[in-house]
């Protein structure tokens, strides 16, 4: 698990040895509110991690009225999911390579 400021990154592992990640994002209005959703493991991943944070939080902002950028969580988002790959990299085909 990677938790950032506002998003909250878990790569999971079902029965069957499929992996998938959570990705919540967190209100800045009520912090005991949050937005998740599933993403199976793809090529192309991090960028969907992205957007789909991005994503979640304008959810938040359009239900609770959150003040959230989608752009700075999205970053957020970005950051955690390198940090899983420098983390785990055999576990984790990351689009990108680690930052060394």
């Amino acid at each position: 698990m990677i938790q950032q400021e506002s998003v909250q990154l878990n790569l999971m592992q079902r029965p069957n040895n499929a992996q998938y990640f959570e990705v919540w994002v967190r209100s800045s209005a009520d912090p005991r509110i949050r937005n998740g959703s599933i993403i199976e493991r793809h090529a192309g991943e991090g960028k969907s991690i992205e957007l789909l944070a991005g994503a979640l939080a304008e959810g938040l902002c359009e239900k609770y009225g959150d003040d959230r950028d989608s752009c700075d969580v999205a970053k957020a988002a970005r950051e955690a999911y390198r940090e899983i790959c420098l983390e785990k990299p055999v576990a984790v085909l990351c689009d990108e390579p680690p930052l060394r």
